[in-house]
């Protein structure tokens, strides 16, 4: 049984059918056993009934064509593209709802099948998150728990995190990216992959990942489209304000950050430590992109920094017309902050004066500084139970 509470509570699959993407290793099976229990269940990662479906096209229909409004689970469909037509079929003929998990929803649409048409939702569920975990945190301090070991549910509640992580990696990730993207050199990929994850919440230069991954560019950007593919990870996209000239390149970040941690050789590492500063903006990073995902916000996401020797950077900004900065977050890691930790949104604020600018850190105090340009500080925990509560989508700051 799942640990946590889950906010995804798929209550809109008795309405409509629905793709239900996320990494492996999520609890998408594990959710969905938890909330429809008695619904007939297919498990694609069933090797003999893979195997059936393979070999006897048109399978699905046979089976399910004499059943009518129901739900029925396909688990891990991308591994037969082809049953897609056949979950039409029995959507227009037999009422039928359908729950479709997968890991790549890009690998679908490359196969050349039907997604249906825009008769079913897409909805991804991602790593625990913070009010996830505090529903099952045994008294453990969750910002240093989920920065530091993930949000992977198994790894969490694990006895020997590092030993589960590493079969992760070997016996889940590999085979996953052999099986589902064809890589024809997994050894190339596996170095690529480690320097990937030490990248993770940098600015991206193609050039030097390529010249360390001892591969060509062209092959590092087909790498990198793989790991989005697969949902391992995404990418973080320059936000465009037309004052200083901001960079043109992106920042990437694997899909969970104990994941990366481990990757990099930050495996264990502790608030005050050194490289912790880099796990701790993931983490932010994995706390936004999922809000906006399970609260359907209409917030894009995106960072900024100038361009020259001296940058100025805003770790994160939330705009909902990708022109105007309503929100930028500056993260650190540390009990105490100055004035230099400011310059950044002090900076994109000279454009967007109406922007809220948000430092957060691992101190205790909660102030608005009014000499600087009403700039808030949040206890990080504090600013993402606010986060959830709402605070975003209502604009006004709660103290």
């Amino acid at each position: 049984m799942e640990l946590f509470g889950r906010i995804i509570t798929l209550s809109d699959a008795k309405r409509k059918s629905c793709f239900f993407f996320g990494p492996r290793q999520t609890g998408k099976s594990t959710l969905l056993k938890e909330l429809f229990p008695s619904v007939k269940y297919i498990n694609l990662l069933n090797e003999s009934i893979y195997v059936d479906y393979v070999a006897e096209p048109g399978l699905l229909y046979k089976q399910l064509g004499h059943i009518k409004n129901e739900l029925i689970i396909i688990d891990e469909v991308q591994r037969i593209p082809n049953l897609l037509n056949d979950v039409q079929l029995l959507i227009e003929e037999n009422q039928l709802k359908f729950i479709l998990t997968g890991s790549s929803v890009k690998k679908l649409k490359a196969a050349g099948v039907n997604l249906l048409g825009g008769r079913a939702l897409e909805v991804r569920l991602h790593p625990i998150t913070l009010p996830e975990f505090l529903t099952n945190s045994q008294d453990k301090d969750p910002i240093q728990q989920l920065s530091t070991l993930g949000g992977m549910p198994s790894l969490l509640t694990s006895s020997e995190p590092l030993k589960d992580m590493q079969s992760y990696v070997n016996l889940y990730l590999y085979h996953e990216i052999k099986e589902e993207a064809k890589v024809r050199k997994l050894s190339a990929f596996s170095k690529f992959l480690k320097i990937a994850a030490h990248e993770t919440s940098k600015q991206l230069n193609m050039s030097a990942i390529a010249s360390d991954s001892g591969v060509s560019r062209d092959t590092i950007y087909e790498y990198f489209r793989i790991l989005e593919d697969t949902l391992m990870g995404e990418l973080l996209e320059s936000f465009k304000a037309p004052i200083r000239k901001p960079v043109s390149t992106s920042k990437f970040y694997l899909f969970d950050v104990g994941l990366a941690n481990y990757l990099s050789g930050r495996w264990g590492n502790m608030p005050g430590m050194q490289n912790y500063g880099a796990s701790l903006e993931h983490f932010v990073w994995r706390e936004l992109r999922s809000y906006i995902d399970y609260k359907s916000s209409s917030f894009n996401l995106s960072f900024w920094r100038t361009q020259g020797k001296n940058a100025l950077e805003v770790d994160f900004v939330l705009s909902r017309d990708h022109e105007t900065a309503e929100i930028g977050i500056e993260v650190k890691a540390s009990t105490t902050y100055g004035n230099s930790d400011f310059t950044g949104l002090l900076a994109l604020s000279e454009k967007y004066p109406k922007m809220r600018k948000i430092l957060v850190y691992l101190g205790k105090e909660r102030l608005t500084l009014r000499g600087n340009q009403g700039i808030e500080v949040w206890p990080l925990r504090l600013f993402l139970e606010a986060m959830w509560a709402g605070d975003l989508e209502s604009g006004v700051p709660s103290c």
